[in-house]
């Protein structure tokens, strides 16, 4: 693996959606990906490998996706985490340009971005946001958590990623109301990638739901 790309962006803000279209353009996530269920019924383009990892590391630091103040760069930056996560990325090896997507890695990126820089792996970042009130809503209905504390949460979230250079930067509301604005967009910013009917098909304006 040469290059590997990292969608960024807070849950329930349309990471799902972009990484879809992504994978839909030729952008490869392996096939051990999690199933689609009614939030997410046309998938969430996340590999297991990945997630359960980032679960793994969420729950021993003692944290959960919607708590992550007992995080830290020290406690994140385990040996034993950097020896797992070296050994997932190696199962891909295979694929010069590999994706991968879940919003708790906006959370731990320090140990994605160490772990391939001693692999000599080029990270690319994309980013994906959505209309703050509409996450704050989407959220709170979904799990019932409060506007002050998600609201908080996705400041946590987005913190290191809007610090980063991203390739690419999309709002998910653009994405559905304008795709082939937005397709172009893509196509410009990731040109190893390529367009065809699946990705328009995918693209569904019914998606825009709370």
């Amino acid at each position: 693996m040469k290059k590997i790309v990292i969608v960024l962006g807070m849950h329930r803000s349309g990471t799902s959606v972009f990484t879809g279209i992504l994978n839909k353009m030729g952008l490869p996530l392996g096939e051990n990906l999690m199933k689609p269920t009614k939030d997410n019924p046309k998938g969430y383009f996340e590999n297991m490998d990945f997630y359960h990892f980032n679960e793994m590391i969420l729950r021993e630091c003692k944290s959960t996706w919607y708590n992550v103040s007992n995080l830290s760069e020290e406690k994140i930056l385990k040996e034993d985490y950097k020896i797992i996560l070296k050994s997932i990325l190696k199962k891909y090896s295979k694929h010069t340009i590999f994706g991968v997507k879940d919003p708790r890695i906006c959370v731990l990126l320090p140990l994605y971005e160490k772990v391939c820089e001693e692999l000599g792996i080029e990270i690319e970042y994309v980013l994906i946001n959505r209309d703050k009130e509409s996450i704050i809503n989407s959220i709170n209905k979904r799990d019932g958590y409060s506007k002050e504390i998600v609201s908080n949460l996705i400041d946590t979230y987005l913190r290191i990623p809007l610090e980063k250079k991203t390739s690419l930067k999309l709002y998910y509301e653009d994405i559905i109301n304008n795709p082939d604005k937005n397709i172009k967009i893509i196509l410009d910013s990731l040109p190893y990638l390529q367009n065809n009917d699946d990705v328009y098909n995918f693209i569904d304006k019914n998606l825009k739901r709370n």
